[in-house]
């Protein structure tokens, strides 16, 4: 339902990698280059390959003006190039590493989505697929609200890697060592750069990729003329606004810019606002109901996109164990009003992995495996959950994910009708 529109040609992703695959080759004309467009991955060298990633730098090469495009292929051919290796054991840690450390901030799901529910952890060609040893490394962090993690950043002049756990073992460091080395670098290479925007919040404008990052350094909030405590948000890893608490037009207003920025990030991070209270980020809730239905919509927009990447990993992952278990899907519809909410179906007959969702629609089934109508009950989550969470068991996944084994019984389903008929009273 989000058709995000980008600049210039449609140029398709392997379109895309020919050209990034040429660009390399003027440079390095024997390098051995193989692009598999079924997993967005290009393979560069032999024994081991190093495998890159192509959806986010294609992203990127759409959205850039055409005068630009030329500029960031040649970049993308240096960084895709580039060593992959972090230094190693014999590393001097002070000398070699800690200057290169940056916190990076990122979005939970992406996390997730990179480690846990990694697509080459099964092969393809077979009727059954199989599941191998992980190609990703460990990465250790540290979560920063539900939505948001901390990571650590190798950063050099020409490529950014996320520093797993292997590596820190191998410096002899912990994470919060590093985190705390790694924010005296962020801390040395930043200014206030505060840039006021129409409605009463600020943008921050360092433009380095690490602005979001700046969330872990609350002395940047301290100049600002807020009346209140800093409400924030990071919905892309480029952007971060703030505002005060007191304000909730303006909260509004951010939450609405951040909303138009995602057409021009494809990195993107978290919805959801919080307040900074004291040195540290917690969740905030407002007590303006339009700020809670915007915060709502941004928050839904990024979910569809990480639910829609959770999905068909987790359906794989199933093939590979042999299980018969449906991964209902995240359904986000827009109202007349631009807000935007979502929905989950709970089916009778049907074992099934819920996303966590505004509304939730229970249907009930006749003899012969059709839906019974009407429905038995469109309820609010918090509702649902409430008369029948004994049935939805949490699993260990981001977004979160109910595991339904069972329809509600006949008592239970008597408790959904009246709720249902209780809101439907209420509206």
């Amino acid at each position: 339902m989000f058709d995000f529109f980008f600049r210039g040609d449609k140029v398709t992703e392997p379109k895309y990698a020919q050209r990034l695959i040429a660009r390399i080759r003027e440079s390095q004309p024997a390098q051995k280059l193989v692009y598999d467009e079924k997993s967005h991955m290009l393979a560069v060298g032999s024994a081991p390959a190093q495998k890159i990633f192509l959806g986010n730098m294609f992203k990127d090469y759409l959205r850039a003006p055409q005068e630009e495009r030329d500029g960031l292929l040649t970049r993308h051919a240096i960084s895709c190039t580039a060593s992959p290796a972090m230094p190693g054991a014999e590393a001097d840690y002070d000398r070699d590493v800690r200057p290169h450390l940056v916190p990076i901030v990122r979005s939970r799901a992406n996390a997730y989505a990179i480690q846990a529910l990694d697509p080459a952890d099964y092969l393809e060609g077979a009727s059954t697929p199989t599941p191998t040893p992980s190609s990703q490394p460990l990465l250790v962090g540290r979560q920063l609200g539900e939505d948001r993690t901390i990571h650590l950043a190798f950063d050099t002049e020409h490529m950014m890697s996320q520093v797993p756990a292997s590596s820190l073992a191998e410096w002899g460091v912990d994470f919060e060592r590093a985190l705390s080395d790694a924010l005296v670098n962020l801390r040395a290479a930043t200014v206030p750069r505060w840039e006021p925007m129409e409605g009463g919040f600020f943008r921050g404008n360092w433009n380095d990729s690490y602005d979001c990052s700046r969330l872990l350094l609350p002395e940047v909030f301290a100049g600002l003329p807020l009346d209140g405590r800093p409400v924030a948000v990071v919905s892309a890893r480029q952007d971060i606004f703030v505002t005060s608490d007191r304000n909730p037009q303006a909260q509004l207003a951010m939450l609405r810019h951040a909303r138009e920025r995602l057409d021009v990030n494809n990195r993107w991070c978290s919805g959801s606002l919080i307040v900074l209270e004291g040195e540290h980020w917690k969740p905030y809730a407002s007590p303006d109901a339009a700020v809670r239905q915007a915060e709502a919509t941004l928050c839904n927009i990024i979910l569809s996109d990480a639910y829609g990447t959770q999905k068909p990993v987790l359906e794989k992952a199933h093939a590979a164990e042999g299980s018969d278990i449906f991964v209902a899907s995240f359904m986000a519809y827009q109202r007349q009003d631009a807000s935007i909410f979502s929905i989950c179906t709970y089916s009778e007959g049907v074992e099934a992995l819920l996303p966590r969702t505004d509304r939730v629609v229970f249907l009930e089934t006749n003899p012969d495996g059709s839906v019974k109508e009407p429905m038995l009950a469109d309820l609010p989550w918090q509702t649902a959950h409430a008369i029948a969470g004994h049935l939805m068991e949490p699993v260990d996944t981001y977004p979160p994910r109910f595991r339904v084994r069972a329809f509600p019984d006949a008592a239970v389903r008597e408790q959904l009708r009246a709720a249902a008929a209780r809101n439907a009273a209420a509206a």
